[in-house]
């Protein structure tokens, strides 16, 4: 049986990162990529190696500012995100019923799709416990 092609073809419908995404012709790519880095971080220390102590110090600042900005830019659109979604009548019906909970999920998630999966659950568990 020849299933090695089905094994490494990537699953375009997927919702989140899986390893079976990655085959062997990508390797290619992650060598220059990691190449690129590499030679960027050489030739940034060699910079940093020409500047005065001063100089260093300020790129330093510079660096770590932009990354907190990154950081806490993205926080704040991630909690910005969360917001309390309506449920269809269909998924409160199928939510009220233990054994349909994990198709009100995927229901939920095909309506919103920009929700995660722990987003969904909680959702769906919150409304089976409170109602609302």
């Amino acid at each position: 049986m020849n299933n090695d092609k089905i094994l490494f073809q990537p699953d375009r419908q997927a919702r989140s990162f899986r390893v079976s995404d990655f085959a062997l012709r990508d390797l290619p790519l992650f060598a220059l990529s990691f190449v690129l880095v590499s030679l960027f971080c050489l030739g940034l220390g060699w910079f940093l190696g020409l500047l005065p102590e001063k100089g260093r110090w300020i790129c330093l600042g510079l660096a770590v500012g932009f990354y907190l900005v990154i950081v806490f830019g993205t926080w704040v659109l991630r909690s910005a995100a969360k917001t309390n979604y309506d449920l269809s009548p269909e998924v409160q019906a199928m939510s009220k019923d233990p054994s349909q909970s994990i198709a009100a999920i995927k229901l939920f998630r095909e309506v919103h799709p920009d929700v995660s999966l722990a987003a969904a659950k909680e959702r769906i568990e919150r409304f089976c416990q409170t109602g609302q």
